[in-house]
């Protein structure tokens, strides 16, 4: 998830002006918006997770089924 956070920042910076104008005058809340935008963002985390996952499972050649599920749960898990 950390290395998607560059792409963010600057986002937020370009939406902030409106985002501060539209929760002044109570268009929506805070954490409306905040909710919207993990949903929004939590399936290309899935996705790069999952590429991750496979190259990287791939090049190290992991064989056997306990040892293949075990390490593409755990790369799954902790690579986003």
């Amino acid at each position: 998830m950390f290395y998607t956070c560059p792409d963010a920042l600057p986002m937020f910076l370009n939406e902030r002006y409106i985002f501060l104008q539209e929760t002044a005058y109570y268009a929506y809340q805070r954490s409306s918006y905040v909710l919207s935008h993990t949903v929004v963002g939590f399936p290309s985390l899935i996705v790069l997770s999952f590429a991750f996952t496979v190259t990287t499972f791939f090049a190290v050649g992991l064989l056997g089924f306990p040892v293949v599920v075990s390490m593409l749960a755990y790369f799954l898990l902790f690579s986003g």
